[in-house]
């Protein structure tokens, strides 16, 4: 028994070209292909779909969908601009337009002044100028002294770089020999404890004001940023 050839309707018909039309511009499939992947998204009905064994089959579709692929759509001609009115300003909103305008010179001026002082202070810290001259040191603060026991090189720099200009930091290599006469004055010690031995553990608890560090660098930061602003 011979099964009945199936005819879409023209609504059927064009929706599974619109589709099919959409898989080979967007998705790299012949036409043949995207045909048949079409008519299984859009007939629900699979009593309505097609049978097509070869390209041949449905070579008017496969046709139709090249010719919608490569159809451009002609571009629809702008209107032309409505010419814009004339606007007349009154003396009023003049005068309000120059104060808003001095307004912000006023603020632009302030925010160039406050990252001037600010560029200086940063000259002033790596060029190392003396602390106590007034062309370069504004606020003119105590700088409390910090002694860190047990940071390598390259943490030091990153420390005197993100704190220095708190801070007055001298760093202790934990490497290197240290006895209690070499031990200067700070208003406080830092010792890493991972990073120093017991003997230099016991040179810096003598004294009231030592903190020992039981961590890395997140540790000191976050002692420097609560603490060490208390001092």
């Amino acid at each position: 028994m011979m099964t009945a050839k199936i005819r879409w309707t023209n609504e059927e018909k064009e929706k599974v070209l619109d589709k099919a039309t959409e898989y080979y511009k967007l998705r790299a499939l012949s036409p043949y292909d995207a045909i048949k992947q079409a008519q299984l998204m859009v007939l629900t009905d699979r009593n309505r779909h097609r049978a097509f064994n070869s390209y041949s089959s449905c070579y008017d579709l496969t046709n139709e969908v090249k010719k919608r692929a490569a159809y451009v759509k002609p571009l629809a001609k702008e209107p032309e601009p409505e010419p814009e009115p004339e606007v007349t300003v009154e003396l009023a909103q003049e005068s309000s337009i120059d104060e808003l305008i001095n307004t912000i010179a006023r603020r632009i001026a302030l925010i160039v002044k406050d990252n001037v002082k600010l560029v200086v202070k940063e000259l002033e810290h790596e060029f190392r100028l003396t602390k106590h001259d007034p062309t370069y040191n504004g606020d003119n603060f105590h700088k409390p002294r910090i002694v860190v026991i047990g940071l390598l090189n390259s943490q030091t720099h990153m420390i005197e770089s993100e704190y220095g200009h708190k801070h007055d930091f001298r760093f202790v290599d934990a490497s290197k020999s240290v006895n209690e006469k070499s031990v200067i004055n700070a208003d406080a010690y830092l010792i890493m404890k991972n990073f120093v031995n017991h003997s230099i553990y016991g040179i810096y608890q003598q004294f009231s004001n030592h903190v020992l560090i039981d961590g890395g660098m997140s540790a000191l930061r976050a002692w420097l940023n609560t603490k060490g602003a208390e001092l």
